[in-house]
């Protein structure tokens, strides 16, 4: 028996070593070979694509911003599309190049509450010059939108932020809170309630920016 067993212990060393040659040959997993078996060609369409499902996560990143792809006139805290009260969705890449104001609130917030409606007072003076831009956290879709509906807030687009991904980018940790945006792509967070007067200067300073641009 041990004279017959060398002979057969030969034989699987010589298969393994044939198995391991055939898998080097595939290549590893950043090859050519192994990209193509784990990713169908039908799933590259891209961020056009309506039902890649990673569209609406609420990621600052969004589906676009993957380095080498990310344009390099758009600010990184603009790189990121998310989903809306109204049930669409949001790029914030649209707002490049304008003067735009980001208000950051909660539907259960005392002070944002007793903010709306010089919220929607600024956005009837300056909403021809200045792009609105609600961004609601905490709440679930319904909450989100009686909020908008119960003060008026319609008028101007609400992207909900689902995970908190999208404040963190913005460098918000609570509400209320607003990201003036002119048009060189500059961004200044101002933490906090803002009353309307002071709301009101830094609405004409984007409307000017806005107009010496165009």
């Amino acid at each position: 028996m041990p004279m017959r067993s060398l002979p057969l212990r030969a034989a699987a060393a010589a298969a393994i070593a044939v198995a391991l040659v055939a898998l080097t040959a595939c290549g590893g997993a950043g090859d050519d070979g192994a990209s193509d078996a784990a990713a169908p060609s039908g799933d590259a369409t891209g961020p056009d694509d309506p039902d890649d499902g990673g569209a609406d996560d609420g990621s600052p990143d969004g589906d676009g911003a993957d380095g080498d792809g990310a344009d390099p006139d758009i600010p990184a805290a603009l790189n990121f599309r998310t989903s809306t009260v109204d049930g669409g969705s949001f790029e914030g890449a649209s707002l490049a190049g304008e003067s735009a104001v980001l208000w950051f609130w909660a539907y259960n917030c005392p002070v944002c509450q007793a903010e709306a409606p010089g919220i929607k007072a600024a956005h009837e003076q300056w909403g021809e010059e200045v792009t609105f831009v609600g961004v609601p956290g905490n709440g679930s879709p319904e909450q989100d939108g009686d909020f908008v509906n119960d003060y008026g807030l319609d008028g101007f687009t609400h992207a909900r932020d689902e995970d908190g991904a999208l404040w963190t980018s913005f460098g918000v940790p609570a509400q209320p809170a607003f990201a003036f945006v002119d048009p060189d792509g500059n961004v200044d967070i101002e933490l906090g309630t803002m009353n309307e007067g002071d709301l009101d200067e830094r609405l004409a300073e984007l409307a000017g920016a806005a107009a010496s641009g165009r």
